[in-house]
């Protein structure tokens, strides 16, 4: 059995690369800091280690600069990996010691599995393709080193209009572009105008605001949700009503952050990535008939507790959502074998069967076998963590959650389907 070690910010994220890779029959463990990092590629000595380029500030470079240390004393290759394919973010990543860096779309897991499976010589086994994901763009180590393709000739200069300097490839040659430095580069805001321009900023923010530091992300707030009250407002541009859902839930989702930015998480930041992208890809889309009347999702939540499915119930409610509840696997069961739900969103710790437990049982169900299952749980032990990943789970929500975000997160599980 190969050994893989995950760093990664996101828990949401790492939910979904511990299912892949321990269904695909790795041994897995998880790290989320520098030393942690350099410990366990000490004691659980990895065939491979993967690094996600989405920590915050400059941590993702010392986690690799760390896990590079340790491959010094006993090889082992470190693949990076990024949703922007961003070649100055590559080449810090490469500088800090990584073996590969690999840049995927959404969400990337068939991309990151064949890409693990070939540095390590195996079979990409059991990987269905991921319809959505956007094909990965790999740039291998020192790059200095590959030979540059050879330029096409140039086209035929007349004579009145002059040729280049023959000395232009020695100019060039001689004013090299400066190495790439340490820090983690933020994404560039580009000027534009109207809806376009707005979208790009919002897009952009969500990037940024994914990168920073704790202590910084107050303006970025302040940011993105001026710029999401803004589109918003925008009521005569046409946009699909998908576009329109998403914009109203990101809003009040960023309205909740700008008033208490001590609740951002991990699982937010990417959450509210996710819908700007979204709400970025679709906002322009030519209208769909069958969007004309908005669909009447089927939502089933499980949770033992009266208060917890209240409080799942009235966040899905402000996205003029309405789930039907169970308070028992059991219960919930028999709706699982004659209805075909759209989402699932589950307790783990619950009496008679464990949400992992039921979540298995409904991939039996042929009605329900490839519905997403969003888990709301206080569990956040490792062990935990891989019970999920072999359950079949899709997304992971911690308690206490924000009603927005689990609302924002519905969403974008339903109107991407």
């Amino acid at each position: 059995m190969k050994k893989i070690l995950i760093a990664e910010n996101d828990l949401a994220m790492e939910m979904t690369y511990l299912r892949v890779f321990v269904v695909n029959g790795f041994e897995v463990e998880q790290v989320n800091g520098e030393i942690k990092a350099a410990h366990a590629a000490s004691q659980f000595r990895p065939d491979i280690a993967i690094v996600s380029m989405e920590f915050p500030g400059s941590k993702s470079i010392r986690i690799i600069e760390n896990l590079s240390n340790e491959a010094r004393r006993r090889p082992f290759p470190i693949l990076a990996y990024a949703r922007n394919n961003d070649r100055h973010l590559a080449e810090t990543a490469l500088t800090a010691g990584a073996t590969e860096c690999i840049f995927f779309g959404k969400p990337g897991t068939t991309d990151l599995h064949a890409k693990v499976a070939q540095i390590l010589g195996l079979p990409s086994r059991n990987m269905q393709p991921n319809a959505t994901a956007a094909p990965a763009s790999v740039l291998p180590a020192e790059p200095s080193k590959v030979k540059p393709p050879t330029p096409a000739p140039p086209p035929p200069v007349e004579a009145s209009k002059g040729t280049p300097p023959a000395d232009a490839p020695k100019q060039a040659a001689q004013n090299p572009s400066p190495p790439p430095n340490r820090t983690k580069p933020s994404v560039k805001l580009p000027i534009a105008d109207g809806s376009a321009g707005n979208l790009i900023r919002l897009k952009a923010r969500a990037q940024n605001f994914l990168r920073t530091e704790d202590k910084s992300v107050k303006p970025l707030i302040a940011e993105l949700y001026e710029t999401a009250g803004i589109l918003t407002r925008e009521s005569t541009i046409p946009r699909s009503r998908s576009a329109s859902r998403m914009l109203a839930a990101l809003f009040a989702l960023l309205k909740d952050m700008a008033e208490d930015p001590d609740v951002v998480s991990a699982s937010i930041r990417r959450t509210i990535l996710q819908a700007a992208d979204f709400v970025g890809a679709t906002f322009n889309s030519p209208a769909n008939p069958d969007e004309q009347e908005e669909r009447n999702f089927r939502i089933l939540a499980v949770d033992d507790e009266v208060i917890a499915r209240m409080l799942v119930a009235k966040a899905l409610e402000s996205v003029h959502l309405a789930p039907e509840t169970a308070e028992n696997p059991m219960a919930a069961l028999e709706l699982v074998k004659t209805t075909r739900f759209d989402l699932f969103i589950l307790d783990i710790q619950m009496p008679q069967m464990t949400g992992f437990e039921l979540c298995q049982q409904i991939r039996r169900q042929p009605f329900n076998s490839k519905t997403p299952v969003i888990f709301v749980t206080s569990v956040s032990d490792f062990k935990s963590r891989i019970r999920f990943a072999q359950s079949g789970g899709d997304d992971f929500i911690a308690k206490p959650f924000v009603g927005t975000e689990l609302a924002t997160k519905a969403l974008l599980h339903l109107m991407a389907r």
